[in-house]
């Protein structure tokens, strides 16, 4: 990449952040958009603690493909915890567990 990693992650933030916008404006005529602060909070408390893990482990590892496979890795699993125990999916798991449980 010309511009690196740094510069596509940018890139790619305000691309999804404008599809987001725009997705909203054209859709908040046809469904509500009526979702309580609480659910915000733990989304964004989730997204901080992923970026601390991943942070954490280009401190150790330093750069290099190994260590952002292992970024990918720790980053997606400490966000689906992360997002668990702060109770943002504990009914999603709960009926994933139930149907499997079948």
């Amino acid at each position: 990449p010309v511009f690196g990693y740094y510069a596509a992650a940018v890139s790619t933030f305000i691309g999804f952040f404008v599809y987001f916008t725009l997705a909203y404006m054209g859709t908040r005529k046809l469904m509500r958009w009526n979702l309580p602060l609480l659910v915000y909070i733990r989304i964004i408390i989730s997204a901080v603690i992923m970026a601390m893990v991943i942070m954490a482990v280009r401190f150790v590892m330093g750069g290099g493909v190994l260590s952002l496979c292992c970024m990918i890795g720790a980053g997606i699993i400490a966000y689906v915890l992360a997002l668990f125990f702060t109770g943002e999916i504990k009914r999603e798991v709960k009926a994933i567990i139930n149907v499997l449980r079948k």
